[in-house]
């Protein structure tokens, strides 16, 4: 059958390698003829473009003078090849020299470059499907294989992805409008908002790479935060988001994100003939506003960490991406067995790490806490992030949601709202961004009304030193003797008026009482033997 092959010129034939030996000799040649081309395409080019051992090591001697800042010719180069010991690998200096006499102008070397580029594409495609297929053929795990394939035709088209110069007119007025925007506090420059302008000023947007993980106890309202920053980028700021569901189903979602979107109550929703033409106008807008935006869902309940990052590389290539959020990493498997969960719930958070690094893309990755932080009744800590230490070392932002108790370990502040926010239906809730690796840690409050899913920012005022003293005024107390242990005797000496006694406490703001032998409002009253002025105020 072999023989047959060889016959027919087909299968036995060998495939020669995308290479023209031609075009990478002129652009050589060009490079050292020309120093506007030289400049122009040496920094574009690497020694991997070329096929030939000589014209590797003449590119690697040519990038080497221009990063030294040293002219190129073939002079100079040979000169380098020469220093380097390796002027015999490039052919010597008659071959150097035969490359720059035999170009006899440099007026096509974009198509010379041109050709380099895509023959040197072609050879790293191959080279990457017989890495694809040789990995195919030894690994066991169909899964491992399709994510390697993936991976490694990713990273060609991120080196391909190359940056042009532009005339600074075309970014002048990008430049202008970014200052604006965060002098106006819009922090719209870069990364993704969250929709919450209190909490982007803490953390200055999340970042492009970044691993930020909201963690909080059962039924705080973690995913009903996240769906609403997934709301807040994908409908208001037009930014493509994933997002992953471990724990409910897609269409739970969307009914919370409606909910959320329409400010139509939760509740009414579910029963029978209770809404009203304008709730039903108004999820219908929610409806079309989601339906148009870039949100995609998938509530794959067994999607491992490779299956979600095939997905995203897919989403990033052809719709574009820009924010991923996963709900949540104790429910995710990793689909192979590891010695102990806290192993696996570690691998699963550095890959995340690496996810959103390798994609430039934030991921915000949803986490439970631990009881510990119900057992001492306080605020939650990094320590309590369940079962790995490993989520607080590879996260670049770490965010609570925690809702306060009134109570001795609550601020008196937070606990007077905790009291007045607090109902069947509405939660006081605080964020505290306890890890922010690139900004600053703080808090911000929040209105948490389960039954439309929103969260309502609110300000904490915290008293200062003088409001906190006047906050402990008792009002009731009309009398020196209603104060417990007070000394009457100190009051002795004091000089009372009128009617008033010790016993009395005297208003000052309130109208002095008219005796009887006051004067009328008609007649002058003299004081020190001056009279008050006409207009009746007194004269100083």
């Amino acid at each position: 059958m072999a023989d047959n092959a060889n016959k027919s010129g087909k299968m036995g034939s060998i495939v020669k390698m995308p290479v023209n030996y031609e075009a990478e000799q002129a652009m050589l040649g060009s490079i050292m003829m020309d120093t506007g081309v030289c400049n122009n395409y040496v920094p574009l080019l690497s020694e991997n473009d070329f096929s030939l051992p000589q014209h590797k090591a003449i590119i690697v001697a040519a990038k080497e003078l221009v990063d030294t800042v040293k002219p190129v010719d073939a002079l100079t180069v040979a000169d380098k090849l020469t220093v380097t010991d390796k002027i015999t690998e490039a052919g010597g200096m008659e071959y150097i020299s035969q490359l720059v006499t035999s170009i006899p102008s440099t007026a096509n070397a974009d198509r010379y470059f041109d050709i380099v580029k895509r023959c040197s594409l072609l050879r790293e495609i191959i080279e990457a499907g017989n890495k694809i297929v040789k990995n195919a053929y030894s690994d066991e795990d169909s899964l491992h294989a399709l994510d390697f394939a993936e991976s490694t035709v990713f990273d060609i088209s991120q080196r391909r992805d190359e940056s042009k110069l532009v005339q600074i007119k075309d970014a002048t007025a990008a430049a202008y409008a970014r200052i604006t925007a965060m002098q106006e506090g819009k922090l719209q420059d870069e990364g993704v908002s969250t929709g919450f302008e209190k909490l982007d000023k803490i953390l200055g947007n999340i970042k492009p790479g970044a691993l930020c993980i909201l963690a909080a106890r059962p039924s705080v309202g973690k995913t009903a935060f996240a769906l609403t920053i997934a709301i807040n980028a994908g409908v208001l700021h037009d930014k493509k988001v994933a997002v992953f569901s471990y724990e409910m189903p897609s269409i739970e979602l969307v009914q919370r994100m409606m909910t959320t979107v329409s400010k139509v109550s939760f509740d009414r929703q579910s029963k029978v003939g209770m809404l009203t033409y304008n709730e039903t106008g108004r999820l219908y807008k929610a409806h079309e506003a989601l339906s148009f935006s870039k949100i995609y869902i998938d509530d794959n309940s067994a999607n491992t960490p490779a299956e979600i990052i095939s997905k995203c590389r897919r989403m990033k290539n052809t719709e574009g991406l820009d924010l991923v959020i996963i709900d949540y990493l104790q429910l995710i498997s990793l689909g192979e067995k590891k010695e102990n969960r806290q192993q696996e719930v570690s691998e699963m958070s550095r890959k995340m790490k690496l996810f959103a690094k390798e994609l430039k893309v934030p991921f915000i990755v949803l986490s439970q806490l631990s009881r510990n932080t119900e057992q001492r009744g306080d605020e939650p800590q990094l320590s309590d992030l369940r079962e790995s230490g490993a989520i607080e070392q590879d996260a670049d932002m770490v965010m609570f949601l925690h809702p306060p108790k009134a109570g001795k370990n609550t601020d008196p502040s937070e606990s007077a709202l905790v009291e007045s926010i607090n109902t069947d239906k509405n939660t006081f809730i605080k964020l505290i961004v306890a890890k922010n690796r690139n900004g600053k840690r703080g808090a911000c409050y929040f209105d948490f009304d389960g039954d439309v899913q929103t969260f309502k920012t609110i300000d904490v005022k915290k008293p200062t030193a003088d409001e906190a003293v006047a906050i402990k005024v008792n009002t009731e107390i009309t009398k020196l003797s209603d104060i417990d242990g007070i000394d009457k005797d100190a009051f002795a000496d004091l000089a009372m008026t009128g009617k008033g006694t010790t016993e009395e406490i005297v208003d000052d703001d309130a109208p002095a009482p008219v005796s009887e032998d006051a004067p009328a409002e008609d007649e002058i009253v003299e004081r020190d033997g001056q009279p008050d002025d006409d207009n009746g105020e007194m004269p100083f």
